[in-house]
């Protein structure tokens, strides 16, 4: 698959003029980039920055689940991912423009419209549902996969699941012992995946430590 949205790590200044009210599609803090042009100060606190000469090609600075990434993302066919908890919308946007039709559902109202626009600058012409709503509500949804990003895991109950395949990513044991959060009713974990007849694995992330799910 030849991804659409392929990521950079150099932003160019020029062409971010309202960059302030975008920082959620900047990567982690933390992260090196490069920028043409002369930093704010917040971005260079934030970020590990080199100056640099020019833009590298990149349509995205923001990044993608990576376990979404590979589970589902180079999947040889296309369908519809319902993907609860969306969030603002990254996961959601970069599957869509890679050619899936997307339901994209949140509590939040605030989190759809940065979703939305999110869509408008990198993706206009891809298919995306978004939707105001509780996951509860949508578990039933008949989709090819259903996706769901550290969302509340103890709503999964398996005879409500109606997706043919679905990937769940969450915070690890691992990450609870280390850090003693989030609620332990949400970790993601081989009881878990038993229960949803799907494959467990852990991934270290460099701000957590990460499990999946994946039945496919």
């Amino acid at each position: 698959m030849v991804d659409q949205l392929p990521a950079s790590k150099v932003l160019v200044l020029e062409d971010w003029q309202d960059l302030e009210t975008r920082r959620h599609e900047l990567p982690p803090r933390g992260s090196a980039m490069g920028v043409v042009g002369q930093p704010p100060t917040w971005l260079e606190r934030e970020y590990k920055i080199t100056q640099v000469a020019t833009d590298d090609g990149g349509k995205r600075l923001w990044t993608v689940n990576p376990i979404l990434e590979h589970q589902i993302g180079l999947s040889e066919s296309r369908g519809t991912v319902l993907d609860l908890g969306c969030g603002q919308g990254r996961d959601a946007v970069w599957l869509a423009a890679n050619g899936w039709r997307v339901i994209a559902v949140d509590h939040l109202p605030d989190a759809i419209e940065r979703g939305k626009d999110l869509q408008a600058r990198y993706a206009p012409e891809s298919a995306i549902q978004w939707e105001v709503g509780d996951i509860g509500d949508w578990l039933t949804y008949p989709s090819d996969w259903m996706y769901m990003a550290y969302g509340p895991t103890r709503l999964l109950n398996p005879t409500a699941i109606y997706a043919t395949k679905c990937l769940v990513v969450g915070f690890s044991r691992t990450h609870f012992a280390r850090h003693q959060k989030p609620n332990h009713a949400d970790l993601v974990t081989p009881e878990l995946a038993g229960t949803l007849l799907a494959d467990y694995g852990e991934i270290d992330l460099p701000d957590r430590s990460a499990a999946f799910l994946h039945r496919a």
